[in-house]
C-alpha cells in the first residue's frame, strides 16, 4: 500500500510540475507560447543555427489597426479576435521544429529553424491571407474591412552570425516598413 501511495504522489508531483511549466511558458489568453519562452527558445535556436550551420528565420506580425478595433468593439471582442488570430497562426504555422508566440499585445512571433528566406516568406504570405480570410469584421480599419496582419520576416543564412537583438531588430524594422507601406503585407528584412 505504501508503494502505491508513493507512486501516486510521484505522479501528482510530475503533473503539478507540467502544469507549472504551462503557466510559466504559455500565454493565458491565446494559449500560444509567451514572450518569456520566446526569449529562451530564440537563444537556443541561435546556438543550434551556429552548430548545425542551417538558416534561421523569424517572423514578427502585428494585427493592423488593433487599437481602433479595441476602441470600437471593446475588450471582449478584442480577446476573441486575439484568440482567433492565435488559432489561425497555430493552424498555418505548424512545424515540428518551429514555435509560435504571443510577443506582445497584438504582436505575434514565429521562430522557424532550418527555414530559408523563400520558405519563410511563403509561410508569412500564407498566414496573412489566412488571417484576412477569416473575415473578422474591422469597420474602423484603414486597410481592409476585415482584420489583417502586417509581417516582418528575417532569415539568417547558414553560417552567418546573429544575436537575439540583431534578428529581432531586423524583423521589427521589416514589420514597421510594412506598416509604413500600407499594412496587410509581408516585408523581408534587408
Amino acid at each position: 500500500m505504501k508503494k502505491q501511495h508513493r507512486y501516486t504522489q510521484a505522479n501528482n508531483l510530475i503533473a503539478a510540475k507540467k502544469k507549472l511549466e504551462v503557466l510559466t511558458y504559455q500565454d493565458g489568453l491565446t494559449e500560444l507560447y509567451n514572450r518569456r519562452y520566446f526569449d529562451e527558445k530564440l537563444t537556443k535556436e541561435i546556438k543550434r543555427h551556429y552548430r548545425q550551420k542551417q538558416p534561421l528565420s523569424l517572423i514578427i506580425g502585428d494585427i493592423d489597426h488593433f487599437k481602433l478595433f479595441n476602441d470600437f468593439y471593446g475588450h471582449q471582442q478584442d480577446d476573441i479576435c486575439l484568440k482567433q488570430v492565435a488559432q489561425c497562426i497555430s493552424a498555418n504555422v505548424a512545424r515540428v521544429t518551429g514555435a509560435n508566440y504571443r510577443y506582445g499585445g497584438e504582436e505575434f512571433a514565429m521562430i522557424l529553424p532550418n527555414t530559408s528566406e523563400e520558405e519563410s516568406t511563403i509561410v508569412a504570405e500564407r498566414l496573412c491571407l489566412a488571417i484576412e480570410s477569416m473575415n473578422i469584421a474591422h469597420e474602423k480599419s484603414e486597410t481592409s474591412k476585415f482584420v489583417t496582419l502586417t509581417v516582418g520576416v528575417v532569415t539568417t543564412s547558414a553560417g552567418r552570425e546573429t544575436s537575439i537583438d540583431s534578428i529581432v531588430l531586423s524583423a521589427d524594422k521589416a514589420l514597421y516598413l510594412g506598416k509604413s507601406r500600407g499594412r496587410n503585407r509581408v516585408v523581408l528584412a534587408d
